[in-house]
């Protein structure tokens, strides 16, 4: 089973930003939950991260 190589965008932008991101934090060895949404009845919040270690 040969070595595979994963390349990212040059420029990342929108949604393959948040990913990058993402990554980024989760190779550093952070814990990393994505687009996490909670509501009531009079708030909306979404995160589109959140790492915590």
């Amino acid at each position: 089973m040969g070595n595979k190589v994963v390349t990212l965008p040059e420029n990342p932008k929108g949604e393959q930003l948040k990913d990058y991101i993402a990554a980024l934090f989760h190779a550093s060895g952070h814990f990393v939950e994505k687009q996490i949404t909670e509501s009531d009845l009079a708030n909306i919040l979404e995160l589109d991260i959140l790492a915590t270690d």
